[in-house]
């Protein structure tokens, strides 16, 4: 019985840090867009490395017209699925990650005069280039939230205990 309640317990906490992320990810999910623009810019620098296509800038660039693009076509949809189911607005909000990756793949494509195969390749090099990027991005990012909070608590004197209860 003792197992059975520690076992609760720990789903309990799971599910309300399942919620405090998503409300996270919820609140700063444009933000957390923007944060991708360089990744995918450099997955695509990396993925197109010996040819003369875009430089790195000018793949921030591509980028933040595919993600301009990105937004004029899903805002109309997100607004009315807000209104309409909450619920399925979330995994809506997900979805726009599927259309940049294609509408990016497209856009490579037409650009490069890329064929269909050449395309295909490249986009799934990219999307292996960028999920190693964003591990190493997130990893980075827990280690310099973890340290910080030991500043704050060994320089400052600040409690750090109240933000990860």
């Amino acid at each position: 019985e003792m197992t059975r309640m520690g076992m609760a317990t720990a789903n309990e906490q799971s599910l309300v840090f399942q919620n405090k992320l998503q409300d996270i990810l919820f609140d700063y999910q444009g933000l957390m867009l923007l944060f991708t623009i360089p990744l995918f810019a450099l997955a695509g620098r990396i993925t197109f490395w010996k040819k003369i296509y875009f430089n790195y800038t000018e793949q921030i660039v591509f980028y933040m017209y595919a993600y301009g693009h990105m937004v004029i076509v899903t805002t109309p949809i997100s607004i009315l699925l807000l209104f309409v189911s909450p619920e399925i607005f979330t995994y809506w909000s997900f979805v726009g990650y599927i259309f940049l990756f294609l509408h990016s793949a497209y856009s490579y494509k037409e650009c490069f005069g890329l064929d269909i195969s050449t395309t295909i390749l490249k986009s799934l090099i990219g999307v292996i280039v960028f999920s190693i990027l964003m591990v190493i991005s997130m990893i980075g990012i827990i280690i310099l939230g973890v340290i910080c909070a030991l500043v704050a608590e060994k320089v400052f004197g600040i409690d750090m205990s109240v933000y990860f209860a």
